[in-house]
């Protein structure tokens, strides 16, 4: 009886073995670098162990996999064998005669699976999954030490995996990249759990957005800039400055095609005080220049390098298109940051329709109605939903004209001076089983 009880123990123990290797496993591989990072930068040797093992998995899984090869090979000898014929010779397997040891083997084969599966795997996961890193920092150098005792067997393994699976094309740079969907995943699971505001989940999101975006995406383009004309009295520009008040503005003479530069409005102010004559062409200073092409983040990092305060944004023939300063940078980021005395770009009205400016930016207009492209985007030159509109009708609208894109009605609203599209009312198209399903939740 004794040596059952004894087998019983060693079986029990070699499950529990094989538990530490899959609690193991499962903390290093889900523990998060950073935080490692962070704990071996304040000289936490454990999370540097740790740190080194997750950046070679396949060193880790060999480990683990040759300790619980040998744990399965000694617990099948000793519970398939030696057990189930110790449990055979007693009360009451011994009572039935020539089945004796098959029943014995059988209920040893089904225990010994059952308590391998709950002790040995699915629990020790669980612990491990559930605080990764404390459990790293406990089983890392462990792990780091048996590696060293089995390194001739570790070292070949390791290379037979690295071999079969550059067959593949798969590098362990491959198992560590981390994707941008899956910073969003995790950012969304975070606002989910609580531990990130909403707010932050947008910040993040703008910010990789901004990596698809480029300069004529985010420019204030030039039918909407506000500037000085040199040949105009001071006393009008002087005029333009207190109705507008913007920090810089562009200054030509007779129109863009005269481009002299920026003029800062304190500067200006200042001039007029002291009473200067003729003083503009003295204030005038020569902007930063950006092709339509140029990326978002590189103009976020021509800022921060150059400590420009905008840049004018010219196409493939040198006109200029627009204007980019911080303002729109740090908008496309956190959001429109509306003035007090500014018009409002776009309204939700009762019945459910948009209300839409004609200077609405199309990047804007896109993200409104969720689409990635609009028809003739590539084709045309147009940077509102004025000139998208008089791009996809082939013509200066009427009040009263519509577009189909679908699945939204574009319709005219107001014109301004018969040659600008002022407002235009967008409306969604609503298909018969939707007003079915209307119908039904209304009843």
């Amino acid at each position: 009886m004794n040596r059952i009880i004894t087998q019983i123990i060693l079986l029990f123990f070699l499950i529990l073995l094989n538990g530490f290797f899959s609690m193991t496993e499962i903390s290093i591989i889900s523990s998060k670098p950073s935080i490692l990072k962070r704990k071996a930068n304040e000289g936490n040797k454990r999370a540097q162990t740790a740190l080194e093992m997750s950046e070679k998995p396949t060193l880790l899984l060999s480990t683990v996999q040759i300790g619980i090869t040998l744990i399965g090979l000694l617990a099948g000898a000793l519970g398939g064998s030696s057990l189930a014929v110790s449990l055979s010779q007693i009360p009451p397997f011994n009572l039935l005669e020539n089945a004796n040891y098959s029943v014995a083997f059988l209920l040893v084969i089904i225990l010994t699976t059952y308590f391998t599966i709950v002790i040995g795997e699915l629990v020790p996961k669980r612990l491990g999954m559930h605080n990764p890193e404390r459990v790293a920092l406990f089983a890392a150098p462990i792990m780091d030490r048996l590696s060293r005792l089995l390194k001739p067997l570790v070292r070949l393994l390791e290379c037979s995996t690295l071999f079969f699976t550059r067959l593949f094309k798969i590098t362990e740079n491959n198992l560590n990249t981390v994707s941008e969907e899956e910073i969003r995943s995790i950012v969304d699971e975070g606002v989910r759990s609580g531990s990130i505001e909403d707010m932050e989940k947008h910040l993040v999101h703008q910010i990789l957005d901004m990596g698809d975006l480029q300069a004529v995406d985010i420019m204030t383009p030039k039918s909407q800039l506000v500037w000085l004309d040199a040949e105009d009295t001071p006393e009008h520009n002087l005029n333009i400055l207190m109705r507008k008040r913007h920090s810089q503005y562009p200054v030509v003479r007779g129109g863009f095609e005269a481009f002299m530069g920026m003029v800062s409005e304190r500067d200006y102010f200042k001039a007029v005080v002291k009473k200067r004559e003729n003083f503009l062409n003295e204030l005038v200073y020569k902007p930063q220049f950006t092709p339509e092409t140029m990326e978002a983040l590189n103009i976020l990092s021509l800022f921060r390098t150059t400590g420009c305060r905008e840049t004018v944004v010219v196409d493939e023939y040198g006109d200029i298109t627009g204007l980019i300063t911080r303002k729109d940078l740090l908008e496309h980021i956190v959001g429109e940051m509306r003035e007090a005395d500014e018009e409002e770009l776009f309204l939700y009205q009762a019945d459910g329709s948009l209300l839409a400016s004609g200077l609405l930016p199309i990047s804007q207009l896109k993200k409104l109605l969720h689409l990635k492209k609009l028809p003739g985007e590539n084709e045309y030159e147009f940077h509102t939903l004025s000139g998208f509109m008089i791009s996809a009708l082939g013509q200066l609208p009427n009040t009263g004209d519509s577009y189909f894109l679908p699945p939204y009605h574009l319709r005219v609203e107001e014109m301004s001076d018969g040659i600008k599209v002022k407002w235009v009312i967008i409306e969604r198209e609503i298909h018969e089983k939707e007003t079915k399903s209307t119908d039904k939740k209304t009843k």
